[in-house]
């Protein structure tokens, strides 16, 4: 198709080129030199002539198939990696910061605002910052917030770090949505946890074991550890608490909710390996609702003892 397009284009410049020569030497005006004329014209015949030829040399005879196409070697193309998702280039990102780098991550700061400017205004607000640390308690990890709520790992966003090589008791902030406490970690803050001031140890325990300090305190513990929760029963209405244990294993979850609600109680303690999931997730709500309550992870009956100690105190 393209050497028949070719020869008409070249059969109309030679018509073209003859009606030229034939409109100049009936014109007043100096005719074209014929010299020229003629040169130009049998440079566009030969040529012609040489396509007419190759448009025959490529047309197969009749019965005759295409010409075969010469035989080469494969060529092996070399396999392409997978590029790599946002998440593993962030994570590269991430890794690859390092004092000498820094100057070269100025331009993340565009990238955090563009990343807010396309969340949600609703979004950001649900978000809450915290900080935290690690403990492990009969073989189970947990991450207790600063305000002594224990999450399980399953609830935790590591954000890249492998929790294996976190060790107990170093401090993360973190940042927690509150509709449904999922905690993702920020960063290391590069020191440990330290007990506040307020938060009682074994020695306090001995020395207020005799005293009322508790006198008139109204105390709810949800667990379906019996021997536990009752053990810190009888020491915590020694201190002069008035204390009730429901146990999970036969109270229905929404009574339980219901006496978690009550306005009765000045502490509120729930179990986390003693209780329903349902009674954990009501827990959470109660406590960003503003109540006194705490989400311990397995605790023993001192510990039951002291934060309640704490809670009433604080």
């Amino acid at each position: 198709m393209q050497l028949t397009d070719e020869i008409a284009m070249l059969k109309a410049t030679v018509q073209a080129q003859q009606d030229q020569l034939h409109q100049a030497q009936q014109a007043t005006v100096a005719p074209l030199s014929d010299h020229n004329v003629q040169t130009i014209l049998n440079a566009l015949a030969t040529r012609i002539t040489e396509l007419e030829q190759a448009k025959v040399a490529v047309r197969p005879e009749v019965g005759e198939g295409a010409p075969a196409l010469a035989e080469t070697e494969p060529v092996e193309i070399a396999a392409q990696p997978a590029p790599l998702t946002n998440a593993e280039l962030l994570r590269q990102l991430i890794a690859n910061l390092t004092a000498n780098s820094l100057a070269e991550y100025h331009p993340i700061e565009r990238l955090v605002q563009k990343y807010n400017d396309l969340v949600e205004g609703d979004e950001l607000t649900l978000w809450t910052t915290l900080q935290g640390h690690f403990v492990t308690e009969d073989d189970d990890r947990y991450f207790v917030d600063n305000s002594f709520a224990y999450h399980e790992l399953s609830d935790v966003d590591c954000n890249g770090l492998d929790v294996t090589d976190i060790a107990d008791g170093e401090l993360y902030s973190a940042r927690q949505r509150i509709d449904s406490d999922r905690i993702v970690l920020i960063r290391s803050l590069h020191k440990q946890y330290e007990r506040p001031a307020s938060v009682y140890n074994d020695a306090d325990l001995q020395r207020f074991e005799d005293a009322t300090v508790l006198a008139g305190k109204n105390v709810l513990i949800v667990s379906w550890w019996g021997e536990t929760a009752n053990h810190a029963k009888r020491k915590l209405e020694k201190m002069g608490a008035n204390v009730k244990w429901l146990d999970t294993s036969t109270v229905a979850n929404n009574k339980v909710a219901d006496e978690m609600r009550k306005e009765l109680y000045d502490v509120r303690i729930v179990v986390l390996r003693g209780a329903h999931h349902e009674t954990v997730n009501e827990a959470h709500q109660l406590r960003r609702e503003g109540m006194n309550i705490f989400i311990l992870g397995n605790p023993g009956t001192s510990t039951l003892v002291k934060v309640t100690l704490h809670a009433t105190t604080s």
